[in-house]
């Protein structure tokens, strides 16, 4: 029995589920994602609560593994069209900083590999980042403290 598979998924109220066909879509604030669910896999959504419920066909090892398997991508699609993707970076080190200058975010992570430019002399050991458009990068904070405290960004 997947226990993954047999949790239901809680559905927020501002975004809107259709199945059809093996197919699940699911739309909201961010966006709108679809994605077409096994035949061995059956999925039912409960308006009056809220609720999408994974079940399976039978018991087979391989089976058992897509129950849970959809039910993680399900829940997975309801949270993205909800909410921005978020990644919280934490650099540890001595002298290791980070900061933000425009839409470019410069890391200064000790003595990195850069190798040496055409005069002989050694680059600069900091990595400069061009944020693409349509994300955004904030720094809680800029300079790590030793190793107990990182930078944050």
């Amino acid at each position: 029995m997947s226990r993954i598979g047999q949790k239901p998924i809680a559905v927020p109220s501002g975004v809107k589920i259709e199945l059809k066909d093996h197919s699940i879509k699911a739309s909201g604030p961010k966006g709108e994602l679809s994605w077409k669910y096994p035949d061995e896999i059956a999925v039912e959504f409960e308006e009056s609560s809220l609720q999408i419920r994974v079940t399976r066909s039978s018991d087979e090892s391989r089976i058992k593994a897509l129950h849970g398997l959809t039910r993680a991508l399900i829940a997975n699609m309801v949270h993205g069209v909800q909410e921005e993707y978020e990644k919280k970076l934490e650099i540890y080190g001595t002298g290791y900083s980070c900061n933000l200058k425009g839409n470019r975010l410069l890391l200064n992570v000790g003595f990195v590999g850069r190798g040496i430019d055409a005069k002989g002399k050694a680059k600069e050991a900091q990595f400069i980042i061009d944020i693409p458009k349509g994300l955004t990068a904030t720094v809680v904070t800029a300079a790590a403290r030793g190793d107990t405290e990182p930078a944050k960004l």
